[in-house]
């Protein structure tokens, strides 16, 4: 993006097929919200929907989503702008989903209207790519951060005493977002491992933990608070 503005001369118009959210949702929303912060503050100009005069589309999603667009929409779009150039970021797979049709979603939207991809980590670029998904455009791996205002270290905090304090935090509520490791944790929590788990979220329907506290989702500065009141 940058590059391109250096040689167009100006600000961009950047369009996100993602609503931004200033509350708890999940991580791709987050990033999407970050992202457009940052665009707006060096000068470009950020839309979430299809309007003449954008420069590039970033597609969080191929999937629709309530007062957003997709991928359908964006190739629409770019048959007659055919300027407007597409960045596809891809953070999401069927084995992480558990589910049977979300890489070919991706795949075949990605093959429809991406000029560059960037997936989230090494992880998922190789995953896709045992998948034989080989673009024929620009990929990269961008890793994910996060704000450095909210999100710091305790550097008061001593050492750990035991009990050692644990925490995670998830917005999505499925299991596989590493529920058997949290379920592993409270089942030693039971036979008296010095531990305390706590967990920011939606827990899955259906399990309830024994030992584990559960603090309803929680966002930003708040978020921050609560994970510098553990140790791991």
């Amino acid at each position: 993006l940058q590059r391109a503005r250096d040689l167009d001369g100006g600000a961009m118009k950047v369009a996100f097929n993602r609503a931004v959210r200033r509350s708890p949702w999940g991580g791709g929303a987050h990033f999407a919200t970050v992202l457009a912060d940052y665009l707006t503050k060096v000068g470009h100009t950020v839309v979430h929907q299809l309007e003449d005069g954008i420069d590039a589309i970033v597609m969080l999603d191929p999937r629709p989503e309530e007062g957003g667009f997709d991928a359908g929409d964006i190739h629409t779009y770019v048959c007659s702008h055919p300027k407007t150039k597409v960045l596809h970021r891809i953070n999401d797979t069927d084995i992480a989903r558990g589910t049977h049709f979300l890489d070919p979603i991706i795949m075949g939207a990605n093959a429809l209207v991406a000029d560059v991809t960037v997936f989230i980590s090494t992880w998922v670029a190789d995953y896709y790519d045992i998948k034989g998904f080989r673009p024929s455009h620009f990929t990269t791996v961008i890793t994910n951060g996060c704000d450095t205002s909210v999100f710091y270290p305790d550097v008061t905090k001593p050492l750990p005493q035991r009990p050692v304090k644990l925490v995670t935090h998830h917005w999505s509520d499925n299991k596989n977002k590493g529920l058997d490791v949290y379920e592993r944790i409270d089942e030693l929590i039971d036979v008296g491992a010095p531990l305390e788990f706590t967990y920011v979220g939606r827990y899955p329907k259906g399990h309830v933990p024994k030992h584990t506290k559960i603090v309803a989702p929680l966002y930003g500065q708040a978020l921050g608070d609560e994970l510098r009141k553990h140790d791991i």
